[in-house]
């Protein structure tokens, strides 16, 4: 467990606050940390994949992604299940057309990041 906590710190860091792009083909990465999405803001290619992973330290903090803003599930265009200890990680492919969007943690709502579709 600590070898996981070690290598998304220092995936964290590595991502940093700024955005990140993912290469083309890879999944770009998003960590939950901290009740917030680091990099805010990541950029991938119209059909890519995102990939969010729940490194809160907090071993029942729950968190989710999801697309638009305000929508609950049935109603996401887009959005991961419960990221949790047990499944801390999910995958969404980005169909949406070029453009900058805002998601959202459905449990904590002020959590906001953004997906830029080149």
């Amino acid at each position: 467990m600590r070898r996981i906590l070690v290598l998304l710190t220092g995936l964290t860091l590595l991502l940093g606050a700024g955005g990140a792009r993912a290469a083309t083909g890879a999944p770009a990465i998003v960590v939950i940390a901290v009740e917030s999405y680091r990099p805010v803001t990541v950029t991938v290619h119209h059909g890519g994949k995102v990939t969010f992973l729940n490194a809160d330290a907090a071993t029942l903090t729950f968190h989710t992604a999801s697309y638009p803003v305000g929508c609950t599930p049935g109603t996401c265009v887009w959005t991961t299940p419960l990221l949790t200890i047990g499944k801390p990680s999910a995958q969404v492919k980005i169909t949406l057309p070029p453009g900058t969007y805002t998601f959202y943690c459905r449990i904590h709502t002020f959590m906001r990041g953004r997906v830029k579709v080149t």
